[in-house]
Protein backbone atom coordinates (compact mmCIF):
# COMPACT_ATOMS: atom_id res chain seq x y z
CA UNK A 1 0.00 0.00 0.00
CA UNK A 2 1.24 3.71 -1.08
CA UNK A 3 1.02 5.57 2.04
CA UNK A 4 2.16 8.48 -0.39
CA UNK A 5 -1.24 8.34 -2.00
CA UNK A 6 -3.49 10.99 -2.20
CA UNK A 7 -7.71 10.41 -2.44
CA UNK A 8 -9.44 11.42 -5.15
CA UNK A 9 -11.37 14.29 -3.41
CA UNK A 10 -7.20 15.75 -1.87
CA UNK A 11 -6.19 15.69 -5.70
CA UNK A 12 -9.01 17.59 -7.18
CA UNK A 13 -8.44 20.23 -4.77
CA UNK A 14 -4.92 20.26 -5.07
CA UNK A 15 -5.41 20.31 -9.23
CA UNK A 16 -7.56 23.62 -8.46
CA UNK A 17 -5.78 25.54 -5.92
CA UNK A 18 -2.87 25.02 -8.19
CA UNK A 19 -4.26 26.61 -11.00
CA UNK A 20 -6.30 29.34 -8.60
CA UNK A 21 -3.05 30.64 -6.13
CA UNK A 22 -0.98 31.18 -9.77
CA UNK A 23 -3.76 33.49 -10.79
CA UNK A 24 -3.92 34.84 -6.85
CA UNK A 25 -0.33 35.38 -6.21
CA UNK A 26 1.49 38.90 -5.12
CA UNK A 27 2.36 41.98 -7.65
CA UNK A 28 5.93 41.73 -7.94
CA UNK A 29 7.63 43.92 -6.14
CA UNK A 30 10.68 46.54 -5.96
CA UNK A 31 12.70 46.67 -3.30
CA UNK A 32 11.82 50.18 -2.79
CA UNK A 33 7.95 49.31 -2.72
CA UNK A 34 6.41 47.43 -0.57
CA UNK A 35 2.61 46.37 -2.18
CA UNK A 36 -0.03 44.60 -0.87
CA UNK A 37 -1.63 41.27 -2.37
CA UNK A 38 -3.29 42.78 -5.66
CA UNK A 39 -5.59 39.90 -5.69
CA UNK A 40 -7.02 39.53 -1.99
CA UNK A 41 -10.82 40.34 -2.23
CA UNK A 42 -11.46 41.73 0.77
CA UNK A 43 -12.48 45.69 1.81
CA UNK A 44 -8.53 46.94 2.45
CA UNK A 45 -9.40 50.11 0.87
CA UNK A 46 -9.82 51.15 4.40
CA UNK A 47 -7.20 49.32 6.44
CA UNK A 48 -6.08 52.44 8.29
CA UNK A 49 -9.59 53.08 9.68
CA UNK A 50 -10.09 49.98 10.83
CA UNK A 51 -6.17 49.11 11.95
CA UNK A 52 -6.82 52.61 14.13
CA UNK A 53 -9.99 51.46 15.56
CA UNK A 54 -8.24 48.68 16.88
CA UNK A 55 -4.91 50.12 17.95
CA UNK A 56 -6.76 52.41 20.01
CA UNK A 57 -9.01 49.62 21.84
CA UNK A 58 -5.72 47.93 22.72
CA UNK A 59 -4.01 51.13 23.62
CA UNK A 60 -6.64 51.85 25.99
CA UNK A 61 -7.31 48.42 27.42
CA UNK A 62 -10.77 48.52 26.85
CA UNK A 63 -12.76 45.81 28.35
CA UNK A 64 -14.86 43.74 25.87
CA UNK A 65 -15.95 40.31 27.15
CA UNK A 66 -15.12 36.97 25.40
CA UNK A 67 -18.64 36.07 26.21
CA UNK A 68 -20.27 34.66 22.70
CA UNK A 69 -24.24 35.89 23.79
CA UNK A 70 -22.58 39.62 24.14
CA UNK A 71 -21.00 39.17 20.96
CA UNK A 72 -24.48 37.90 19.64
CA UNK A 73 -26.18 40.81 21.11
CA UNK A 74 -23.86 42.83 19.41
CA UNK A 75 -24.23 41.08 16.07
CA UNK A 76 -27.99 41.97 16.22
CA UNK A 77 -27.74 45.38 17.09
CA UNK A 78 -25.22 45.53 13.82
CA UNK A 79 -27.88 44.44 11.16
CA UNK A 80 -30.76 46.36 12.98
CA UNK A 81 -29.36 49.52 12.89
CA UNK A 82 -27.74 49.19 9.47
CA UNK A 83 -30.08 46.94 7.39
CA UNK A 84 -33.19 47.32 9.74
CA UNK A 85 -33.43 43.86 10.09
CA UNK A 86 -34.18 41.81 13.49
CA UNK A 87 -32.11 38.13 13.36
CA UNK A 88 -33.14 35.62 16.07
CA UNK A 89 -30.40 34.77 18.47
CA UNK A 90 -31.00 31.23 18.45
CA UNK A 91 -31.06 31.13 14.49
CA UNK A 92 -27.43 32.45 14.57
CA UNK A 93 -24.34 30.54 14.18
CA UNK A 94 -20.84 32.28 13.86
CA UNK A 95 -17.69 30.61 12.61
CA UNK A 96 -14.50 31.01 11.33
CA UNK A 97 -15.62 32.60 7.69
CA UNK A 98 -17.96 31.92 5.10
CA UNK A 99 -15.91 28.82 3.58
CA UNK A 100 -16.33 26.93 6.67
CA UNK A 101 -19.83 27.46 6.81
CA UNK A 102 -20.61 26.45 3.14
CA UNK A 103 -19.20 23.31 4.11
CA UNK A 104 -20.94 23.05 6.82
CA UNK A 105 -24.45 23.26 5.66
CA UNK A 106 -23.24 21.53 2.17
CA UNK A 107 -22.60 18.86 4.94
CA UNK A 108 -25.99 18.93 6.79
CA UNK A 109 -28.42 19.44 3.31
CA UNK A 110 -26.70 16.99 0.94
CA UNK A 111 -25.45 13.49 0.90
CA UNK A 112 -22.36 12.53 -1.12
CA UNK A 113 -22.63 13.29 -4.98
CA UNK A 114 -25.66 14.81 -4.68
CA UNK A 115 -25.79 18.25 -6.53
CA UNK A 116 -26.08 22.12 -5.61
CA UNK A 117 -26.55 24.57 -8.76
CA UNK A 118 -24.16 27.63 -8.81
CA UNK A 119 -23.40 29.98 -11.53
CA UNK A 120 -20.19 30.23 -13.76
CA UNK A 121 -18.12 31.67 -14.00
CA UNK A 122 -17.18 30.73 -10.39
CA UNK A 123 -15.11 31.24 -7.01
CA UNK A 124 -12.92 28.23 -7.03
CA UNK A 125 -13.00 28.45 -3.25
CA UNK A 126 -16.56 28.12 -3.36
CA UNK A 127 -16.58 24.95 -5.34
CA UNK A 128 -13.23 23.53 -2.77
CA UNK A 129 -15.65 24.14 -0.02
CA UNK A 130 -18.72 22.26 -1.39
CA UNK A 131 -16.21 19.26 -2.44
CA UNK A 132 -15.12 18.93 1.26
CA UNK A 133 -18.46 17.95 1.89
CA UNK A 134 -18.77 15.46 -0.54
CA UNK A 135 -21.73 17.20 -2.78
CA UNK A 136 -20.91 18.55 -5.95
CA UNK A 137 -21.38 21.66 -8.25
CA UNK A 138 -23.39 21.86 -11.18
CA UNK A 139 -22.50 24.95 -13.23
CA UNK A 140 -25.06 26.75 -14.82
CA UNK A 141 -23.22 29.07 -17.45
CA UNK A 142 -23.69 32.51 -17.58
CA UNK A 143 -22.30 34.93 -20.54
CA UNK A 144 -21.07 38.32 -21.51
CA UNK A 145 -24.31 38.54 -23.94
CA UNK A 146 -26.72 38.80 -21.39
CA UNK A 147 -24.63 40.78 -18.57
CA UNK A 148 -23.25 37.82 -16.85
CA UNK A 149 -26.78 37.87 -15.40
CA UNK A 150 -28.63 34.67 -13.77
CA UNK A 151 -32.37 34.14 -14.40
CA UNK A 152 -34.79 32.06 -13.15
CA UNK A 153 -35.08 30.20 -16.17
CA UNK A 154 -32.01 29.31 -16.62
CA UNK A 155 -32.16 27.61 -13.40
CA UNK A 156 -35.09 25.96 -14.91
CA UNK A 157 -33.09 24.35 -17.18
CA UNK A 158 -30.14 23.60 -15.56
CA UNK A 159 -32.54 22.03 -12.98
CA UNK A 160 -34.10 19.88 -15.57
CA UNK A 161 -30.44 18.49 -16.79
CA UNK A 162 -28.83 18.11 -13.63
CA UNK A 163 -31.78 16.30 -12.13
CA UNK A 164 -31.20 13.54 -15.43
CA UNK A 165 -28.06 12.17 -13.82
CA UNK A 166 -28.59 12.53 -9.94
CA UNK A 167 -30.13 14.56 -7.06
CA UNK A 168 -30.35 18.23 -6.75
CA UNK A 169 -30.73 19.65 -3.64
CA UNK A 170 -29.93 23.25 -3.85
CA UNK A 171 -28.93 26.47 -4.87
CA UNK A 172 -25.84 28.86 -3.79
CA UNK A 173 -26.28 32.01 -4.73
CA UNK A 174 -23.26 34.73 -4.41
CA UNK A 175 -24.32 38.47 -4.17
CA UNK A 176 -21.86 40.38 -5.26
CA UNK A 177 -20.90 37.86 -7.93
CA UNK A 178 -17.33 36.79 -7.58
CA UNK A 179 -15.80 36.66 -10.18
CA UNK A 180 -18.04 39.67 -12.03
CA UNK A 181 -18.91 42.20 -9.73
CA UNK A 182 -22.66 41.42 -10.81
CA UNK A 183 -25.01 42.90 -7.52
CA UNK A 184 -28.27 41.59 -8.02
CA UNK A 185 -31.18 43.89 -6.60
CA UNK A 186 -33.26 42.55 -3.76
CA UNK A 187 -36.06 41.93 -6.79
CA UNK A 188 -34.03 39.40 -8.60
CA UNK A 189 -32.60 37.80 -5.50
CA UNK A 190 -36.54 37.63 -4.34
CA UNK A 191 -37.61 35.91 -7.54
CA UNK A 192 -34.44 33.12 -7.09
CA UNK A 193 -35.49 32.43 -3.25
CA UNK A 194 -39.01 32.02 -4.64
CA UNK A 195 -38.04 29.24 -7.37
CA UNK A 196 -36.10 27.39 -5.24
CA UNK A 197 -38.82 27.14 -2.69
CA UNK A 198 -41.58 26.43 -4.93
CA UNK A 199 -39.31 23.11 -5.90
CA UNK A 200 -38.70 22.28 -2.51
CA UNK A 201 -35.16 23.35 -3.09
CA UNK A 202 -32.10 24.89 -0.19
CA UNK A 203 -30.96 28.18 -1.35
CA UNK A 204 -27.46 29.29 0.25
CA UNK A 205 -27.32 33.12 -0.03
CA UNK A 206 -23.57 34.30 0.28
CA UNK A 207 -24.41 38.21 0.75
CA UNK A 208 -20.75 39.51 0.98
CA UNK A 209 -19.93 43.28 1.45
CA UNK A 210 -23.25 44.19 1.83
CA UNK A 211 -22.14 47.03 4.31
CA UNK A 212 -19.70 48.28 1.70
CA UNK A 213 -22.12 48.20 -1.64
CA UNK A 214 -24.70 50.12 0.49
CA UNK A 215 -27.38 47.03 -0.02
CA UNK A 216 -28.26 43.72 1.20
CA UNK A 217 -31.80 41.92 0.12
CA UNK A 218 -32.58 41.48 4.02
CA UNK A 219 -33.32 45.17 4.18
CA UNK A 220 -36.29 44.21 1.42
CA UNK A 221 -36.80 40.86 1.22
CA UNK A 222 -35.40 39.20 4.77
CA UNK A 223 -38.40 38.20 5.69
CA UNK A 224 -37.73 35.28 2.84
CA UNK A 225 -35.34 33.93 5.86
CA UNK A 226 -38.57 33.08 7.92
CA UNK A 227 -38.49 29.71 5.16
CA UNK A 228 -36.40 26.34 6.36
CA UNK A 229 -35.06 26.12 2.97
CA UNK A 230 -33.03 29.74 3.04
CA UNK A 231 -29.63 29.67 4.41
CA UNK A 232 -27.63 33.46 4.45
CA UNK A 233 -24.01 33.56 5.02
CA UNK A 234 -22.22 36.35 5.51
CA UNK A 235 -18.44 37.00 6.48
CA UNK A 236 -18.49 40.24 8.42
CA UNK A 237 -14.20 39.94 8.27
CA UNK A 238 -14.25 40.92 4.50
CA UNK A 239 -16.47 43.40 4.80
CA UNK A 240 -14.54 45.57 7.40
CA UNK A 241 -11.14 44.26 5.96
CA UNK A 242 -9.73 43.12 9.02
CA UNK A 243 -7.26 40.67 7.79
CA UNK A 244 -6.86 37.75 10.28
CA UNK A 245 -10.04 37.73 12.09
CA UNK A 246 -12.52 36.03 10.44
CA UNK A 247 -16.06 36.20 11.53
CA UNK A 248 -18.68 34.19 9.41
CA UNK A 249 -22.42 34.26 9.87
CA UNK A 250 -25.01 31.91 8.92
CA UNK A 251 -28.70 32.53 9.80
CA UNK A 252 -31.12 30.36 8.85
CA UNK A 253 -34.79 29.34 10.20
CA UNK A 254 -34.57 26.03 9.91
CA UNK A 255 -33.37 24.58 13.69
CA UNK A 256 -32.23 21.14 12.71
CA UNK A 257 -29.90 22.35 9.53
CA UNK A 258 -28.48 24.98 12.51
CA UNK A 259 -28.65 22.21 15.39
CA UNK A 260 -26.37 20.17 12.43
CA UNK A 261 -23.91 22.64 11.91
CA UNK A 262 -23.47 23.99 15.20
CA UNK A 263 -22.35 20.38 15.94
CA UNK A 264 -20.18 19.68 12.99
CA UNK A 265 -18.10 23.27 13.08
CA UNK A 266 -17.14 23.09 17.21
CA UNK A 267 -13.78 22.68 16.22
CA UNK A 268 -14.37 26.01 13.93
CA UNK A 269 -15.51 28.73 16.23
CA UNK A 270 -14.55 32.10 17.16
CA UNK A 271 -11.37 32.33 19.65
CA UNK A 272 -11.94 34.53 22.76
CA UNK A 273 -9.65 36.92 21.37
CA UNK A 274 -11.80 37.44 17.69
CA UNK A 275 -14.98 37.70 19.92
CA UNK A 276 -13.83 40.30 21.84
CA UNK A 277 -12.95 42.63 18.58
CA UNK A 278 -15.84 41.36 16.72
CA UNK A 279 -18.01 42.63 20.07
CA UNK A 280 -16.16 45.57 20.38
CA UNK A 281 -16.75 46.57 16.48
CA UNK A 282 -20.06 46.26 16.33
CA UNK A 283 -20.97 47.57 19.45
CA UNK A 284 -20.03 50.79 18.35
CA UNK A 285 -22.56 51.62 15.87
CA UNK A 286 -21.97 55.29 15.74
CA UNK A 287 -18.77 55.09 14.58
CA UNK A 288 -19.41 52.27 11.93
CA UNK A 289 -22.54 54.81 10.70
CA UNK A 290 -20.42 58.02 10.82
CA UNK A 291 -17.13 56.89 9.94
CA UNK A 292 -16.35 53.63 8.46
CA UNK A 293 -19.52 52.83 6.32
CA UNK A 294 -19.41 56.46 4.19
CA UNK A 295 -15.48 56.72 4.19
CA UNK A 296 -15.58 53.17 2.89
CA UNK A 297 -18.18 53.41 0.27
CA UNK A 298 -16.39 57.04 -0.43
CA UNK A 299 -12.74 54.95 -1.24
CA UNK A 300 -14.56 52.15 -3.48
CA UNK A 301 -15.96 54.40 -5.54
CA UNK A 302 -13.26 56.46 -6.04
CA UNK A 303 -10.89 53.28 -6.49
CA UNK A 304 -13.57 51.90 -9.07
CA UNK A 305 -13.80 55.17 -11.10
CA UNK A 306 -9.44 55.12 -11.88
CA UNK A 307 -9.28 51.56 -12.70
CA UNK A 308 -12.32 51.91 -15.10
CA UNK A 309 -10.29 55.42 -16.12
CA UNK A 310 -6.90 53.40 -16.54
CA UNK A 311 -8.07 50.70 -18.45
CA UNK A 312 -10.47 52.47 -20.73
CA UNK A 313 -7.02 53.91 -21.73
CA UNK A 314 -6.33 50.76 -22.97
CA UNK A 315 -9.58 50.17 -24.99
CA UNK A 316 -10.60 47.67 -21.50
CA UNK A 317 -14.13 48.07 -20.18
CA UNK A 318 -15.47 46.41 -17.04
CA UNK A 319 -18.04 45.15 -14.73
CA UNK A 320 -18.65 46.07 -11.40
CA UNK A 321 -20.99 47.47 -8.94
CA UNK A 322 -20.10 50.51 -6.42
CA UNK A 323 -18.85 49.34 -3.13
CA UNK A 324 -17.60 46.29 -4.43
CA UNK A 325 -13.79 45.55 -3.75
CA UNK A 326 -13.43 44.12 -7.65
CA UNK A 327 -13.95 44.21 -11.06
CA UNK A 328 -14.51 41.78 -14.28
CA UNK A 329 -12.10 43.53 -16.96
CA UNK A 330 -12.80 42.11 -20.50
CA UNK A 331 -9.24 42.20 -22.46
CA UNK A 332 -10.98 40.64 -25.27
CA UNK A 333 -9.99 43.19 -27.99
CA UNK A 334 -6.29 42.96 -26.60
CA UNK A 335 -6.35 39.13 -27.46
CA UNK A 336 -7.48 39.21 -30.98
CA UNK A 337 -8.35 35.59 -30.99
CA UNK A 338 -10.69 34.67 -28.32
CA UNK A 339 -8.70 31.25 -27.16
CA UNK A 340 -7.79 29.50 -24.38
CA UNK A 341 -4.04 29.78 -25.29
CA UNK A 342 -3.84 33.90 -25.78
CA UNK A 343 -5.52 34.14 -22.86
CA UNK A 344 -2.84 32.04 -20.79
CA UNK A 345 -0.08 34.10 -23.02
CA UNK A 346 -1.63 37.48 -21.61
CA UNK A 347 -1.67 36.01 -18.28
CA UNK A 348 2.07 35.35 -18.72
CA UNK A 349 2.50 38.46 -20.15
CA UNK A 350 1.01 40.78 -17.34
CA UNK A 351 3.39 37.84 -14.75
CA UNK A 352 6.38 39.05 -16.19
CA UNK A 353 5.53 43.01 -16.01
CA UNK A 354 4.67 42.42 -12.52
CA UNK A 355 0.96 41.55 -11.62
CA UNK A 356 -0.63 38.76 -11.56
CA UNK A 357 -4.59 38.36 -12.19
CA UNK A 358 -7.11 35.36 -12.06
CA UNK A 359 -8.35 34.88 -15.86
CA UNK A 360 -11.68 33.19 -16.98
CA UNK A 361 -10.60 29.69 -16.98
CA UNK A 362 -9.72 30.07 -13.57
CA UNK A 363 -13.23 30.59 -12.56
CA UNK A 364 -14.29 27.93 -15.24
CA UNK A 365 -15.98 30.68 -17.12
CA UNK A 366 -16.62 29.53 -20.97
CA UNK A 367 -15.49 33.33 -22.29
CA UNK A 368 -11.68 33.54 -23.16
CA UNK A 369 -10.28 37.38 -22.24
CA UNK A 370 -11.99 38.06 -18.75
CA UNK A 371 -9.95 39.21 -15.85
CA UNK A 372 -10.93 39.67 -12.40
CA UNK A 373 -8.87 42.83 -10.62
CA UNK A 374 -9.35 43.18 -6.89
CA UNK A 375 -9.73 46.81 -6.35
CA UNK A 376 -10.33 47.11 -2.99
CA UNK A 377 -6.54 48.40 -1.73
CA UNK A 378 -5.02 52.21 -1.07
CA UNK A 379 -4.69 54.18 -4.35
CA UNK A 380 -1.45 53.93 -4.29
CA UNK A 381 -1.33 50.33 -4.87
CA UNK A 382 -4.00 50.49 -7.82
CA UNK A 383 -1.91 53.03 -9.50
CA UNK A 384 1.29 50.97 -10.06
CA UNK A 385 -0.89 47.65 -10.70
CA UNK A 386 -2.73 49.89 -13.96
CA UNK A 387 1.14 50.95 -14.77
CA UNK A 388 1.73 47.51 -14.96
CA UNK A 389 -0.99 46.29 -16.82
CA UNK A 390 -0.51 49.17 -19.42
CA UNK A 391 3.01 47.60 -20.08
CA UNK A 392 1.76 44.33 -20.63
CA UNK A 393 -1.04 44.86 -22.93
CA UNK A 394 1.51 47.16 -24.60
CA UNK A 395 3.79 44.21 -25.03
CA UNK A 396 1.33 41.94 -25.76
CA UNK A 397 0.12 43.71 -28.54
CA UNK A 398 3.38 43.76 -30.35
CA UNK A 399 4.23 40.40 -29.93
CA UNK A 400 1.01 39.36 -31.50
CA UNK A 401 1.41 41.77 -34.22
CA UNK A 402 4.85 40.70 -35.27
CA UNK A 403 3.21 37.48 -35.28
CA UNK A 404 0.82 38.47 -38.15
CA UNK A 405 3.61 40.23 -39.94
CA UNK A 406 5.20 37.03 -40.30
CA UNK A 407 2.23 35.44 -41.45
CA UNK A 408 1.76 38.02 -44.19
CA UNK A 409 5.19 37.91 -45.21
CA UNK A 410 5.11 34.18 -45.62
CA UNK A 411 2.30 34.86 -47.82
CA UNK A 412 4.06 37.42 -50.08
CA UNK A 413 7.05 35.53 -50.59
CA UNK A 414 4.43 32.67 -51.57
CA UNK A 415 2.84 35.00 -54.31
CA UNK A 416 5.77 36.37 -55.57
CA UNK A 417 7.20 32.77 -56.56
CA UNK A 418 3.91 32.09 -58.31
CA UNK A 419 3.20 35.23 -59.63
CA UNK A 420 7.00 34.80 -61.42
CA UNK A 421 5.85 31.65 -63.16
CA UNK A 422 4.09 31.32 -67.25
CA UNK A 423 1.02 31.69 -67.58
CA UNK A 424 0.55 28.78 -69.07
CA UNK A 425 -0.63 25.87 -67.64
CA UNK A 426 2.21 23.46 -68.77
CA UNK A 427 4.88 26.18 -68.26
CA UNK A 428 3.06 26.64 -64.51
CA UNK A 429 3.19 23.39 -63.84
CA UNK A 430 7.26 22.68 -65.07
CA UNK A 431 8.20 26.05 -63.20
CA UNK A 432 6.38 24.80 -59.86
CA UNK A 433 8.49 21.33 -60.09
CA UNK A 434 11.46 22.98 -60.72
CA UNK A 435 11.06 25.44 -57.72
CA UNK A 436 10.01 22.25 -55.59
CA UNK A 437 12.66 20.47 -56.20
CA UNK A 438 15.37 22.98 -55.74
CA UNK A 439 13.71 24.77 -52.55
CA UNK A 440 14.07 24.52 -49.28
CA UNK A 441 11.44 26.11 -48.33
CA UNK A 442 9.59 23.06 -47.20
CA UNK A 443 12.63 22.21 -45.16
CA UNK A 444 12.82 26.14 -43.56
CA UNK A 445 8.75 26.41 -43.15
CA UNK A 446 8.38 22.53 -41.32
CA UNK A 447 4.40 22.33 -39.79
CA UNK A 448 6.16 22.28 -36.49
CA UNK A 449 7.55 25.61 -37.07
CA UNK A 450 4.26 27.16 -38.30
CA UNK A 451 2.36 25.54 -35.27
CA UNK A 452 4.86 27.46 -32.61
CA UNK A 453 4.66 30.84 -35.12
CA UNK A 454 0.76 30.49 -34.87
CA UNK A 455 -0.29 28.72 -30.92
CA UNK A 456 -4.03 30.08 -31.25
CA UNK A 457 -4.81 28.90 -35.02
CA UNK A 458 -3.11 25.45 -34.62
CA UNK A 459 -4.97 25.05 -30.74
CA UNK A 460 -8.04 26.13 -32.65
CA UNK A 461 -7.17 23.49 -35.51
CA UNK A 462 -6.39 21.00 -33.39
CA UNK A 463 -9.75 21.34 -31.09
CA UNK A 464 -12.03 20.97 -34.38
CA UNK A 465 -10.02 17.63 -35.26
CA UNK A 466 -10.72 16.25 -31.77
CA UNK A 467 -14.29 17.40 -32.04
CA UNK A 468 -15.15 15.46 -35.55
CA UNK A 469 -12.67 12.51 -34.42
Amino acid sequence: MNLSTLSIRANSLLKSSDVFQRGNATIKLQETIHLDEIEIVENARCSDIIKAKIFKWISNEEEASGDSSRMQRALVDFFLKNFQFEFRRNNLVVALCESVLITGISCCICNPQEKLLAFSPLDPNIENAIAMSGATVHRVELFSKDGFAASVAMLEEAFKEANQSGVVRGVVFCNPVNPTGKMYSAEEIRSVIQWCIKHSLHIIINDLFMLTARESFLRHSGSLLNSPLVHWIYDLGKDFGVSGVRCGLLYSSNERVLQAVQALLQPFRLSALDQRLVTHICEDQDWIQSTFAPESQRLLAANLVTVRAQLSEIGVEVMGAVGCPFVWADFRKVLGSHTESAETRLRQMMSTCGVDLCSSQQFGGKECGWFRIAIGHPMEILIVAMQRIHQAVEAFVQQREEMSDNDANLLLAAGSESASASSSLDSLMHQLYKQIKTSTWLQENSADKWEEENPDLAFDYRARIDKHN
